[in-house]
C-alpha cells in the first residue's frame, strides 16, 4: 500500500507542476515508466490472476503453440508458481493467444504487467491530450480530468487482471476516434471484435457499437433504461446463445458468464455478501452517481439530436454519413455520452453478480473524464464559474471515495521485489 499511496502522490505532484509550466507528454513519459517499472517488480500473491497468468506463460514456453489447442482442457501444473491452469481459457481469445506466446519467449516474465499497464496509461494519457486540444482546458481543469482517469483506477487490478482492463482501455480509445474524432466506424468496428478476443467482456463494446447505429433516439434511450434490468434476463439470453450458435467465440463467452456467475453449495458466490468485494463495490457507487449527475448535465445543456443519417452504400463500401461532419472537431457527439450512459444502466443491472459490476464499472471509469470535459468546457462558455466549481468539487468527492477505499481495500497487501523475477 505504501508504495502505491507514493505512486499517485509522486505522480500527481509531477503532473500538476510540469502540465502548469511546461509540455504535460514529460509528466506523461515519466509516470508510464513509473508505472512500469513498479508492475514489472510487482509481486503476485497465489490467489493474483496474475499468477496464474505467470503460469499460463511457463505452460506456453513449454509447450508452444500447442498448448492452445489441446483438446483435454489442457491441464498444467507449474512447479514454478506451484499453481494449476487450463489451456481452455484461451478458447476463442486469438489475439491473447498471440501475445501470450511473445512474451513467453522473452526471458522473465515480468515484462508483460509491466508493458500492459504501460500502454493503459499511455492511452489514457493520449485521451487527455486530444481532448485538451479540442476545449483548451484551463490548469484547473486540466488537473481534474487528470486526477479523475488517474486516481479511480486500480492499479493492482491493472497489474493482475491485465486482460481485462488491457481490453476495456484500447476499446474505449477506439470508440473516441470513432465518435468524437469521426474516424472509420467499420475499422472501429473490427478493433472491438479483436477487443473481445483479448477478454470476453470487452464484447460489450461491439454490441453498444452496434446499438448507437440505431438512427431513433427513443429506441437507444429505451435500450440504455432496460439495459439497467439486463441481468434479470442473462439466463435466458445464455440459454439462447447456447441453442442456435455455437463457435469458439460463443463458447468461450459463455465460459466467462458461467464463471461470473456460478452457484456454489446452493448459493450464488458472486452475489455482493464478502466484505471485501462488498467495500469495492462501495467505492464505485460515488462514481456511478457522478457519472450520473454528469450525463444529466450533458443532456440538460445539449439538445437530442441524432448524430447519423441512414447508412448509405457506396461503391460497395457502407459509409455512415454524420450531421455537422465538417465541425466533427469541434463537437462532441451525443452517441459518446450515449456509450457513457449504456456503461452505467449495465454496470447497475450488473448488481446481482459482483464480478459483473466490478469490471463493467471500469468502463465508466476509463471513459468517463471525457464527457466530463465536455461539462467543464460549456460551463466555462456559459461563464458559470460558480456552477463549475461546484461540479469539480463534487467529482472530487467521487474520486476520494474511490481512491481511498481501493487504496486500503485492494491496494493493502503489494508487495515490490524489482530483482523478483519470474522464472527464478
Amino acid at each position: 500500500m505504501v508504495q502505491s499511496a507514493i505512486f499517485y502522490m509522486l505522480s500527481g505532484i509531477l503532473f500538476i507542476e510540469v502540465s502548469r509550466k511546461k509540455d504535460m507528454r514529460i509528466a506523461m513519459f515519466f509516470i508510464v515508466l513509473y508505472a512500469a517499472v513498479l508492475s514489472f517488480a510487482h509481486q503476485p500473491l497465489l490467489t493474483d490472476d496474475l499468477t496464474r497468468e505467470y503460469a499460463n506463460l511457463d505452460a506456453i514456453r513449454k509447450y508452444g503453440w500447442s498448448y492452445f489447442n489441446q483438446t483435454n482442457g489442457g491441464l498444467y501444473n507449474s512447479s514454478l508458481l506451484g499453481t494449476t491452469v487450463y489451456s481452455s481459457k484461451f478458447q476463442g481469445l486469438y489475439v491473447t493467444q498471440l501475445i501470450y506466446y511473445l512474451f513467453s519467449k522473452l526471458p522473465v516474465y515480468n515484462f508483460m504487467p509491466a508493458f500492459v499497464v504501460a500502454l493503459q496509461y499511455y492511452l489514457e494519457f493520449k485521451l487527455l491530450q486530444k481532448i485538451n486540444k479540442k476545449f483548451h482546458f484551463t490548469h484547473k481543469e486540466l488537473v481534474f480530468l487528470f486526477l479523475f482517469f488517474f486516481m479511480t483506477r486500480e492499479l493492482r487490478w491493472m497489474m493482475s487482471g491485465i486482460r481485462n482492463q488491457l481490453a476495456f482501455t484500447i476499446a474505449v480509445y477506439i470508440l473516441y476516434g470513432d465518435l468524437v474524432e469521426g474516424k472509420n466506424s467499420i475499422k472501429s468496428l473490427v478493433g472491438l471484435l479483436l477487443c473481445g478476443m483479448i477478454h470476453q467482456s470487452a464484447y460489450v463494446f461491439f454490441v453498444f457499437r452496434l446499438i448507437l447505429y440505431i438512427h431513433n433516439k427513443k429506441v437507444k434511450i429505451i435500450i440504455a433504461l432496460v439495459m439497467a434490468f439486463w441481468s434479470y434476463m442473462l439466463e435466458f439470453i445464455m440459454r439462447f446463445l447456447q441453442r442456435f450458435i455455437n463457435n469458439s467465440i460463443i463458447n468461450s463467452l459463455l465460459w466467462k458468464i458461467t464463471i461470473y456467475t456460478q452457484n456454489e453449495g446452493g448459493g450464488n458466490v458472486n452475489v455482493i455478501m464478502r466484505p471485501y468485494y462488498l467495500k469495492m463495490v462501495i467505492s464505485d457507487i460515488g462514481l456511478i452517481v457522478f457519472a450520473l449527475i454528469t450525463l444529466y448535465i450533458y443532456f440538460k445543456k445539449n439538445k437530442w439530436e441524432d448524430n447519423y443519417v441512414k447508412p448509405i452504400l457506396k461503391k460497395r463500401k457502407l459509409l455512415v454519413i454524420r450531421k455537422n461532419q465538417l465541425e466533427i472537431s469541434t463537437i462532441m457527439p451525443y452517441d459518446y455520452a450515449l456509450f457513457i450512459l449504456l456503461s452505467v444502466s449495465l454496470t447497475i443491472g450488473s448488481a446481482m453478480y459482483y464480478w459483473l459490476y466490478l469490471r463493467f464499472a471500469m468502463i465508466i471509469q476509463i471513459g468517463l473524464f471525457v464527457v466530463c470535459g465536455k461539462v467543464l468546457h460549456d460551463y466555462r462558455k456559459d461563464n458559470q464559474i460558480q456552477k463549475r466549481n461546484r461540479y469539480m468539487y463534487l467529482g472530487y468527492v467521487a474520486i476520494l471515495i474511490k481512491f481511498f477505499i481501493m487504496l486500503f481495500v485492494a491496494n493493502g497487501s503489494f508487495y515490490f521485489d524489482l530483482f523478483g523475477m519470474y522464472p527464478r
